[in-house]
Protein backbone atom coordinates (compact mmCIF):
# COMPACT_ATOMS: atom_id res chain seq x y z
CA UNK A 1 0.00 0.00 0.00
CA UNK A 2 1.42 3.14 -0.77
CA UNK A 3 1.23 6.50 1.12
CA UNK A 4 1.05 8.64 -1.87
CA UNK A 5 -2.76 7.92 -2.27
CA UNK A 6 -4.44 7.12 -5.71
CA UNK A 7 -3.05 8.42 -8.96
CA UNK A 8 -5.62 10.08 -11.13
CA UNK A 9 -5.26 11.62 -14.40
CA UNK A 10 -3.57 10.17 -17.34
CA UNK A 11 -4.06 6.16 -16.60
CA UNK A 12 -0.71 4.52 -18.03
CA UNK A 13 1.91 5.64 -15.45
CA UNK A 14 5.22 4.92 -17.59
CA UNK A 15 6.57 3.17 -20.28
CA UNK A 16 10.52 2.36 -20.35
CA UNK A 17 9.82 1.32 -24.27
CA UNK A 18 8.65 4.52 -25.43
CA UNK A 19 5.93 3.14 -28.39
CA UNK A 20 4.72 -0.37 -29.68
CA UNK A 21 6.06 -1.57 -32.55
CA UNK A 22 3.72 -0.70 -35.57
CA UNK A 23 4.42 -4.03 -37.69
CA UNK A 24 1.15 -5.93 -35.69
CA UNK A 25 -0.85 -8.04 -38.15
CA UNK A 26 -4.58 -7.30 -38.21
CA UNK A 27 -5.15 -10.39 -36.13
CA UNK A 28 -2.91 -9.25 -33.71
CA UNK A 29 -4.40 -5.95 -32.79
CA UNK A 30 -5.94 -5.33 -29.42
CA UNK A 31 -9.31 -3.93 -31.18
CA UNK A 32 -10.19 -8.02 -31.19
CA UNK A 33 -9.84 -8.60 -27.71
CA UNK A 34 -11.39 -5.44 -26.62
CA UNK A 35 -14.61 -6.45 -28.69
CA UNK A 36 -14.82 -9.34 -27.20
CA UNK A 37 -14.44 -7.97 -23.83
CA UNK A 38 -17.20 -5.83 -24.65
CA UNK A 39 -19.43 -7.83 -26.09
CA UNK A 40 -22.88 -7.46 -24.10
CA UNK A 41 -23.29 -11.37 -24.69
CA UNK A 42 -19.96 -12.56 -23.06
CA UNK A 43 -18.61 -11.57 -19.39
CA UNK A 44 -16.14 -8.44 -19.40
CA UNK A 45 -13.10 -10.40 -18.64
CA UNK A 46 -10.42 -7.82 -19.64
CA UNK A 47 -7.71 -9.76 -17.97
CA UNK A 48 -8.18 -12.64 -20.28
CA UNK A 49 -8.57 -10.37 -23.03
CA UNK A 50 -5.30 -8.65 -22.02
CA UNK A 51 -3.98 -11.90 -21.90
CA UNK A 52 -4.89 -13.18 -25.05
CA UNK A 53 -3.60 -10.17 -26.65
CA UNK A 54 -0.08 -9.89 -24.97
CA UNK A 55 0.08 -14.09 -26.40
CA UNK A 56 -0.85 -12.90 -29.97
CA UNK A 57 1.30 -10.04 -29.94
CA UNK A 58 4.77 -11.82 -28.49
CA UNK A 59 3.91 -15.24 -29.96
CA UNK A 60 4.49 -16.71 -26.85
CA UNK A 61 2.69 -18.52 -23.44
CA UNK A 62 2.20 -15.08 -21.03
CA UNK A 63 3.59 -16.66 -17.52
CA UNK A 64 2.72 -14.23 -14.40
CA UNK A 65 5.91 -12.73 -14.61
CA UNK A 66 4.57 -11.16 -18.37
CA UNK A 67 1.81 -9.32 -16.90
CA UNK A 68 1.83 -8.50 -13.16
CA UNK A 69 -0.77 -6.90 -10.81
CA UNK A 70 -0.15 -5.07 -7.92
CA UNK A 71 -2.91 -3.66 -5.75
CA UNK A 72 -3.07 -0.83 -3.01
CA UNK A 73 -5.83 -0.28 -0.40
CA UNK A 74 -6.89 3.19 -0.03
CA UNK A 75 -9.92 3.43 2.87
CA UNK A 76 -12.14 1.13 1.90
CA UNK A 77 -11.78 1.12 -1.56
CA UNK A 78 -8.73 -0.75 -4.29
CA UNK A 79 -6.88 0.41 -7.22
CA UNK A 80 -4.61 -1.79 -9.29
CA UNK A 81 -2.25 -1.34 -11.58
CA UNK A 82 -1.01 -3.79 -14.37
CA UNK A 83 2.45 -3.98 -15.08
CA UNK A 84 3.36 -5.58 -19.01
CA UNK A 85 6.69 -6.90 -18.58
CA UNK A 86 6.35 -8.49 -22.09
CA UNK A 87 5.97 -5.33 -23.89
CA UNK A 88 8.70 -3.30 -23.10
CA UNK A 89 7.18 -2.43 -19.02
CA UNK A 90 4.31 -0.67 -19.79
CA UNK A 91 2.59 -0.12 -16.84
CA UNK A 92 -1.63 1.19 -16.45
CA UNK A 93 -3.09 2.22 -13.21
CA UNK A 94 -7.06 1.65 -12.97
CA UNK A 95 -10.21 3.13 -11.25
CA UNK A 96 -10.64 2.97 -7.67
CA UNK A 97 -13.22 0.44 -7.06
CA UNK A 98 -14.77 -1.07 -4.55
CA UNK A 99 -13.10 -5.03 -4.67
CA UNK A 100 -9.31 -6.49 -5.94
CA UNK A 101 -11.04 -8.30 -8.36
CA UNK A 102 -12.57 -5.34 -10.07
CA UNK A 103 -9.66 -2.89 -9.81
CA UNK A 104 -7.49 -5.62 -11.92
CA UNK A 105 -10.22 -5.80 -14.50
CA UNK A 106 -9.92 -2.05 -15.02
CA UNK A 107 -6.32 -1.34 -14.69
CA UNK A 108 -6.51 -4.61 -17.70
CA UNK A 109 -9.15 -2.98 -19.45
CA UNK A 110 -6.96 0.85 -19.66
CA UNK A 111 -3.80 -0.65 -20.74
CA UNK A 112 -6.01 -2.69 -23.51
CA UNK A 113 -7.50 0.59 -24.46
CA UNK A 114 -4.21 2.50 -24.35
CA UNK A 115 -2.66 -0.23 -26.30
CA UNK A 116 -5.72 -0.02 -28.90
CA UNK A 117 -5.44 3.61 -29.42
CA UNK A 118 -1.82 3.82 -29.81
CA UNK A 119 -1.57 1.15 -33.30
CA UNK A 120 -5.20 1.92 -34.81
Amino acid sequence: SSSCGPWFGQHRVSSRSGSLPMQLGVDLGPSDALAAAEDPASPQDWKTALNTFCQRHTRKVISKVDIEYATSKYGQQYQATVSLNCLGGLKYAGELTLSVKRAEQNAARIALQDINSRIS
